[in-house]
């Protein structure tokens, strides 16, 4: 189906902040990001009346709006058919990759009943496997996407009314924790008609997907979100995921290490962080600060990089700005690091009037108005 003109908003629900946006899909154009929140922190990691509150703040922000706005106007008012996406991060969501395979005694001619029935009986263990794996009675599946298909050995678009003896899908999945779905559901189901659609999506898809597209010259590269609380990293060989890893191990953990190693409050080891990655640190705290930071670098790389990371494979990165310099500097042996900005999805996207960038929101902006594009 075409695309729709039609008005989305999306929550980004980070590891440490919420943030709103409202998005314009155009008819025959790009997609336009016309207003973003402000972020609202998330004070405690693993409590869902935080992640909870700050959404609401978000919510509050874009619905005051209505009244100096008549774009949003339009949507707050008396037409409340608009679409919700939320995209969720890790640890607020978990994601991993699974194979369903499938060998017949004779060619068998594929339908969608025939898919629908491999996904039934050999893709529901699988999944339920998965979510074992990933420790979680409590966690129910939040999405599942096929992101690349083997008919016979060979790279397909689609198997239907395709003569198969063999079909292998690779599939990524995504959990999360039952209560805290429950309550964004309750939330945002105050803020929307029945007509409007809700959905959740995992960052890591939607990162994937639109880094495919955006480097298509680039078949093979891991990409890495590092945050304050956490991080997670994705291995992409040949245009498909091969492996997620996720860890709560940000850069604050840096901090955390550089005050309990140097006997000092933390706000003066982030300062002391942020001198040593300009290359301006002081010269008798230049090798403990060396010692200190090749240490958690190489913790870094082993629990987030150490079953992905491969020789000549570039290393595309999110995080903190003041600390960028470091990661170059420590993962370059192995590999090219390279900063993801915005600057890359300029002329893939607009940004009305008055919009400050938002590298996060820009992605999912434009898997939003990918999704509507191919339904």
């Amino acid at each position: 189906m075409k695309k729709r003109d039609k008005d989305i908003i999306i929550f980004d629900i980070g590891s440490e902040s919420v943030r709103g946006a409202l998005i314009n899909q155009e008819l025959f154009g790009l997609p336009v990001i016309k207003y973003i929140t402000k972020r609202y922190n998330i004070d405690s990691i693993g409590e869902k009346k935080d992640i909870v509150k700050s959404l609401e703040k978000a919510i509050a922000e874009i619905s005051n709006r209505q009244k100096s706005n008549s774009f949003l106007k339009k949507i707050f008012g008396k037409q409340k058919d608009f679409d919700i996406l939320c995209f969720l991060s890790y640890p607020w969501q978990k994601s991993g990759m699974i194979s369903i395979s499938k060998e017949f005694s004779k060619p068998v001619k594929m339908d969608k009943d025939a898919v629908n029935e491999i996904m039934k009986k050999e893709g529901g263990g699988e999944i339920s496997k998965w979510r074992r794996e990933v420790s979680g009675d409590n966690l129910v599946i939040m999405n599942k996407k096929v992101t690349e298909i083997l008919l016979n050995g060979y790279k397909v678009n689609s198997l239907d009314g395709q003569i198969a003896k063999e079909v292998k899908l690779f599939m990524h999945c995504s959990a999360v924790d039952n209560e805290l779905i429950k309550e964004l559901e309750i939330t945002l189901s105050l803020y929307r008609s029945a007509k409007s659609n809700l959905e959740f999506f995992s960052y890591p898809l939607a990162s994937f997907s639109v880094l495919r597209d955006t480097l298509f010259h680039q078949k093979n590269f891991i990409y890495a979100d590092i945050t304050k609380r956490s991080s997670e990293s994705m291995l992409v060989k040949k245009d498909n995921i091969v492996k997620i890893n996720s860890a709560l191990l940000g850069y604050n953990h840096l901090i955390d290490k550089i005050s309990g190693k140097l006997n000092i409050p933390p706000y003066i080891a982030q300062s002391y962080l942020d001198i040593f990655a300009m290359g301006k640190i002081e010269k008798s705290l230049e090798e403990k600060m060396e010692e200190i930071c090749s240490e958690f670098f190489e913790d870094w790389k082993r629990i987030l990089l150490g079953s992905i990371l491969e020789t000549n494979i570039p290393v595309f990165i999110t995080t903190n700005k003041r600390i960028i310099s470091l990661f170059e500097k420590y993962l370059s042996n192995n590999s090219k690091v390279i900063v993801l900005n915005e600057e890359i999805f300029y002329d893939k996207l607009k940004l009305g009037r008055g919009v400050k960038t938002d590298l996060f929101i820009m992605i999912e902006a434009m898997f939003a108005d990918k999704i509507y594009g191919e339904m």
